[in-house]
């Protein structure tokens, strides 16, 4: 099989868990005969030695120099490395033309080729499978993370997309499938019970051979040793571990404590782990606690050979690899039996398994291991062995390709429908310096519209009524009204349309020329879309030179009544959908359109997104967005608020999304400065103090409390 691994990470070049297990499956699938291509980040060292660290595999880097890394993503900018991954992906597809694609899971590294798939039909004939390490959206469960800003919303919708519309999900263990189907809704997709991916349970492929590390500098300590190392998340446990090893040194029990591993912002008040651990340390016992940063793992590996025992106290763990590799090197582990460890660990034969949290269990167990050589031979023994029966690469890479096998691709057959005919609506008003290119691009496309209507709102430019009046000669159709504003143009063109699908566009905006093409392939790839859009690419002078990308998402409702994340106002939409939820609100002297999607969402109608910038926006410093108030653009965002939180099943995120945006420019801002806001939004809350004045400022106070009221007994975990 023609086989390509995408990856952020890649051992030895950066990462250990997931950098690891991909590089070790990388090796184990080429040794069983397969062509293997990795996918990876431009990572130290990778362009190098890539080739002599893995020989016979072919490796592409991941260059963040085209569209999708050169510009601003918004509204925020963690799609920009998966759609950078889909563009990368897509070209070498069509070169070599892969039986399998394989993602990790966190950060959504799938989302934008699984919508192109949806979409397009991009990816034929590849099955596209999803390692489940662990995403972040379980990681900030895990480590009790309350914060819920636009980035983390946008990040955990990426990442359970992925996990519903892959054709295979494989997981190390059978405890990360049991933790996922109690969140975000996943529950049927993990269990099978209803339409999804198959699910696999296959652990990590791992060579013994590869944990190398100088013997002769692998002495034991004078005085016993525990060992912990992994990143100082809450997740992890070293809180237990500092709590009962001083319960132990009370009882007169003498050892020493190494924990190392990357300090994290998982301390109370978002603070250094690190700091919290030491300060959790009574000044009597602080000489037998050692921290150290990071280590390369030669280090670790002499660090683990010197340990008397290793211990990984984690609240929950999926598949450790650090757990893996100490065992694999005959360590003694203690480990807490949530999670996947309780699958890798036989407890009392090849490890000791304890409750997670209870400090007086793991001090038990520790006790029994430091206390007594006969134990820590025994299990250190059978550990070594229990590893390698797990994880032995052959048999991994054996069981990794039947699961390939059996698993099949998600092919959408493009059927036209028939009637699918499409009318462009485009408002006018004193827009004629700009409105025959808009023209131009509608005329130019590879599939032309049945009609295109004008909409004159009133214009009172003696130019723009002249364009108007040629155009009109010239076929287009033109309706002219007194100034009702954009909505009322809006409603009135779609009334007088006569298509099955109508397409509203403003009459200082560009489509590709194939727009109208695409959306209609989409739209028969997924009959029951009612909006098809696309990305958006925003310019000043010249569409060839886009300064900012608009990324929607269609209609997620956790985010979409804080922001409008599900398209432009330029869109495909089934006429009979608008009609039948009211049409635009002439009410709203803005975000009509995003109010109609909410709307939209609200009636359980579907949108299709293509993750191409089909849709040229141009950016005009007197436009009505950015000639608005910042007192009329809160209103109308409150209004939307009020409106549609019912539209979200858990009101209290888009409370908090609201919370950490409330610090945000206005809309009328520049579209550079807007971008530089969104990259330098930090991705925590500001202060309560701060977050309370803008939200009281933004009008919507009473709908924010009514939805954390409505929240109550949640636990908040992202």
């Amino acid at each position: 099989m023609r086989i390509c691994l995408v990856t952020s990470e890649l051992a030895p070049f950066r990462g250990w868990g997931v950098g690891t297990s991909t590089g070790e499956l990388a090796k184990a699938l080429r040794d069983a005969g397969h062509e293997i291509h990795l996918l990876v980040d431009d990572l130290p060292g990778v362009r190098e030695r890539g080739g002599s660290v893995f020989p016979g595999v072919r490796i592409h880097i991941l260059e963040r120099s085209d569209f999708a890394g050169a510009l601003s993503q918004y509204p925020c900018e963690c799609t920009r490395r998966p759609l950078t991954v889909h563009r990368r992906l897509a070209e070498l597809h069509a070169r070599h033309r892969f039986d399998c694609i394989e993602f990790n899971d966190f950060f959504g590294d799938a989302y934008f080729a699984l919508e192109a798939r949806r979409a397009s039909g991009a990816y034929a004939g590849a099955v596209t499978v999803v390692h489940l390490h662990s995403p972040i959206f379980l990681l900030r469960h895990v480590n009790r993370q309350p914060e819920f800003d636009l980035d983390i919303a946008v990040i955990t919708h990426m990442e359970t997309s992925v996990l519903r519309s892959a054709d295979l999900l494989i997981s190390p263990s059978r405890a990360m499938i049991d933790k996922l189907s109690e969140l975000e809704g996943l529950g049927e997709v993990m269990r099978g019970t209803g339409p999804g991916p198959r699910v696999e349970v296959i652990p990590y492929a791992y060579d013994r051979a590869s944990l190398t590390g100088d013997e002769a500098e692998s002495t034991a300590p004078g005085r016993p040793e525990v060992l912990f190392f992994g990143r100082l998340e809450t997740r992890k446990g070293p809180e237990v571990l500092v709590d009962a090893a001083q319960r132990l040194f009370e009882q007169g029990l003498d050892f020493g404590v190494r924990i190392v591993g990357e300090d994290t912002d998982c301390g109370p008040g978002r603070r250094s782990m690190r700091e919290h651990l030491r300060r959790r340390i009574d000044p009597r016992w602080r000489d037998r606690f050692e921290f150290m940063e990071n280590q390369p793992r030669e280090s670790v590996v002499r660090l683990i050979r010197r340990a008397t025992a290793c211990c990984f106290p984690a609240l929950w763990d999926n598949y450790p690899n650090a757990c893996l590799e100490a065992m694999l090197l005959g360590a003694p582990v203690i480990a807490s039996a949530a999670g996947g460890m309780s699958e890798m660990i036989e407890h009392g034969r090849s490890g000791l398994l304890v409750p997670a949290g209870d400090a007086g269990g793991l001090g038990a167990a520790i006790r029994a291991v430091v206390s007594d050589a006969e134990i820590r031979a025994r299990i250190g023994a059978c550990a070594a062995v229990r590893a390698r029966t797990l994880c032995e690469p052959a048999g991994v890479a054996d069981r990794h390709i039947e699961a390939l096998r059996a698993a099949r691709p998600r092919e959408s057959v493009r059927v036209p429908e028939s009637g699918d005919t499409v009318s462009v609506v485009v408002p006018v008003y004193n827009l004629g310096e700009t409105l025959p290119l808009t023209l131009a691009s509608i005329r130019g496309q590879t599939r032309p519209p049945e009609e295109i209507i004008v909409v004159d709102d009133g214009s009172t430019d003696e130019r723009t009524r002249g364009v108007l009046q040629r155009i009109d000669i010239a076929g287009t159709r033109v309706i002219r009204q007194t100034n009702r504003g954009l909505p009322a143009a809006r409603n009135r063109g779609i009334r007088e349309s006569r298509g099955r699908w109508v397409l509203p566009l403003d009459a200082d905006d560009l489509l590709a020329p194939a727009f109208v093409e695409r959306c209609l392939e989409a739209a028969a790839r997924v009959p029951e879309a009612a909006l098809v859009t696309s990305h958006m690419a925003c310019f000043r002078e010249s569409p060839e030179h886009p300064e900012i990308a608009f990324i929607p998402f269609g209609f997620p409702g956790d985010i979409l009544p804080a922001v409008n994340i599900a398209s432009s106002a330029i869109a495909m939409l089934r006429r009979e959908s608008v009609v039948g939820v009211g049409g635009y609100d002439e009410t709203m002297t803005a975000y009509e359109d995003w109010e109609l999607y909410c709307r939209m969402a609200s009636a359980g109608l579907v949108a299709v997104v293509i993750p191409e910038p089909l849709i040229l926006n141009r950016i005009r410093p007197d436009s009505m967005l950015r000639s608005m108030s910042h007192d009329e653009d809160l209103h109308l965002r409150a209004r939307v608020l009020e409106r549609h939180l019912g539209l979200s099943r858990r009101p209290d995120r888009t409370a908090r999304i609201v919370l950490a945006r409330a610090g945000a420019r206005p809309a009328n801002a520049d579209a550079r400065e807007v971008a530089r806001a969104m990259v330098q939004e930090n991705l925590r809350y500001r202060l309560a103090d701060r977050a309370h004045a803008a939200i009281k400022a933004l009008g919507v106070k009473a709908v924010v409390k009514k939805a954390l009221l409505r929240a109550e007994g949640s636990d908040g975990a992202a």
